[in-house]
């Protein structure tokens, strides 16, 4: 593993992380790394959330209470210093030009920023939409917030849809689940399409079995859980 210095280490909330590294080495979007404390032997696991083609490896990561890696997260700042090694995985963007669901819940927002990211830089999806569903439980669990909603509004190909399962008075959006969502848009037809999944087990679970119901082929659906 290679020791490399916290840029930023900033909490969108409590259990919620932002992190970059001072590192960049190729890698495919979607794929993982391992991090670990230098001074600790606990790896773990976590999708990259920047693009290939940015300066620095980012990382949204959610603090597991009763974890032995992510708690110690708190005791960083920038300067400070973590173990990295990486890439990994075979859950990659493979850009095609054909309209593409990526579907995210919670933390799974790391490998679909990257692919989506990715996907603008390079002019991908240029005949075809391409749309962001990304669902959390509160507001304030949302990464990359203002980059997707500006993104939206200024890519005319590229629509964001958050989410909320438990929403505020004042939200004004989508609410409950992410397939509700979906469905709202597409109907129940979501053949010739592709669909990128990431994140709890269950969710990825009720996505796939949502996907396939509404005539998605298996092979069209890509995902990883965590």
């Amino acid at each position: 593993m290679e020791r490399v210095k916290i840029l930023s280490l900033e909490f969108i909330n409590p259990r919620l992380v932002h992190l970059i590294l001072d590192y960049k080495k190729d890698f495919e979007a979607g794929q993982f790394a391992m991090l670990k404390h230098p001074d600790g032997n606990v790896k773990r696991a976590f999708s990259i959330a920047s693009s290939p083609l940015d300066e620095h490896w980012e990382f949204i990561i959610r603090i597991n209470e009763g974890g032995r890696f992510t708690p110690g997260l708190r005791n960083l700042k920038a300067g400070d210093e973590l173990e990295v090694a990486g890439p990994y995985g075979h859950f990659v963007f493979q850009k095609e030009d054909r309209e593409t669901l990526f579907i995210a819940g919670g933390a799974g927002i790391s490998p679909m920023r990257s692919m989506v990211r990715y996907a603008h830089q390079e002019g991908i999806f240029r005949n075809s939409d391409y749309w962001l569903f990304y669902g959390v439980n509160v507001p304030g669990d949302f990464a990359f917030f203002d980059e997707f909603t500006t993104m939206d509004r200024e890519v005319e190909n590229f629509h964001f849809v958050p989410v909320v399962l438990e929403p505020p008075a004042d939200w004004k959006g989508d609410t409950g689940f992410v397939m509700p969502a979906i469905e709202k848009r597409f109907g129940k037809d979501l053949s010739g399409k592709v669909a990128y999944i990431c994140g709890p087990p269950p969710m990825v679970k009720a996505v796939r079995e949502f996907l396939e119901e509404h005539n998605m082929p298996k092979e069209d659906i890509r995902f990883e859980q965590w």
